[in-house]
Formats: structure tokens, sequence, C-alpha cells
């Protein structure tokens, strides 16, 4: 499989699109949590840890990486303006700015809530909820697009369905795909391949 973290957050992301049959993905529903919100935020914030590492070890292999904190100091090396990305949700109208909290050189409250729910949960289950849980699939979403960003087949990779997807101002086109037509976008720090 060419993209083995692409293809899990689509799997997650349909996963979490399913929700929608029973808990509106609006503001006024964002604190609704359940024992589905939280496998699939354990699920979620497992996976940003792993995509966050292995992104670490591309930019710099003979970084030292612990935790968030280490990651975070690595990205942001090479990528300063990931804080700054936007997701959407556009069915529902939601944007999000999952890492948006790194900027002032702190760890996103969803980010905080998950280790909570991780290993307090008895303590912290109401974190287990769908605020948290879009947060930390868009921030897996700008993750595993960083991690793939050399590769130009990146660029045309959508989620499924358009349930999660970046703001329209990272739009870079609609390509025919094998699969259909797929949209393309420009995340900050990444180079545009040169047209041949």
């Amino acid at each position: 499989m060419k993209y083995p973290y692409w293809h899990y957050f689509v799997a997650l992301c349909n996963d979490v699109e399913k929700t929608a049959r029973f808990v509106e993905p609006t503001i006024d529903n964002f604190k609704t949590y359940s024992i589905e919100y939280a496998r699939l935020y354990l699920a979620i914030g497992s996976e940003v840890d792993v995509v966050a590492k292995l992104l670490c070890e591309k930019i710099n292999p003979a970084a030292k990486l612990s935790d968030i904190d280490s990651y975070r100091s690595v990205i942001l090396s090479a990528f300063m303006d990931l804080p700054e990305v936007l997701v959407v949700v556009p069915r529902y109208e939601i944007s999000l700015n999952p890492w948006q909290d790194w900027r002032n050189g702190t760890n996103p409250a969803w980010w905080k809530n998950h280790n909570k729910v991780k290993h307090e949960r008895n303590k912290n289950f109401a974190e287990a909820n769908l605020e948290n849980t879009l947060n930390a699939l868009a921030g897996l979403l700008v993750l595993v697009s960083y991690l793939y960003a050399d590769d130009p087949g990146n660029h045309r990779l959508s989620p499924s369905h358009n349930f999660m997807q970046f703001n329209h101002k990272y739009y870079g086109g609609i390509t025919l795909g094998r699969d259909g037509n797929v949209s393309g976008y420009w995340l900050p720090g990444v180079s545009k391949p040169k047209r041949v």
C-alpha cells in the first residue's frame, strides 16, 4: 500500500462521518460524548502520535523524540505555518484550526484532553466528545498531508466523500483520477511541483 497512513485516515474519517446519523455535527452538539466517540478519539489520537513521530523522523532523522513537545519543535522547524492550516467539514459548516495552539508554544486542548481520556477515562469521559474527536481528526489530516507533502501524488488525494477537507484557500484545482474527480490542494511551506 503506497499511502498507508492516508488510507487509515480515510477509514477513521468514514467512521466519524457515520456518527452523524446519530449526532448532528454542529457546534450545539460539540460537547456530546459517547463510547463511540471515546473509541474514535483514542484511535485518532494514537495515529496522531504515530504520524507526528514519522514526520519528525523525515524532517530530522537525528532528532531526539520523546513526546508531543519534541514533535512540535521539529515539525515547526520545517513547517512554521502549519499552525495556521484550516480544515473544514463543509456539509456542516464547521471550520477547525487544530494546531493553532502550537503558534503559542502550547499543545492543543484536544491533545491534552485525549491524554486525560486515555489515562483517566473514569474522570474525564466527557472529553471523549464530538468537538475533540473532530479536532483530532483535523489534526491528523494536517499531519498526514505534510508527511506525504514531497510526493506529488499526495496533492491529489481527497478525503472520503469530502466529509473533512482543507479550507478553500488551499484549493489547487480538480484532477480526473482513476477513481473519479479529486480536489488538489497546496499547504503552506510545501513547494508546488514545476510543470513539465
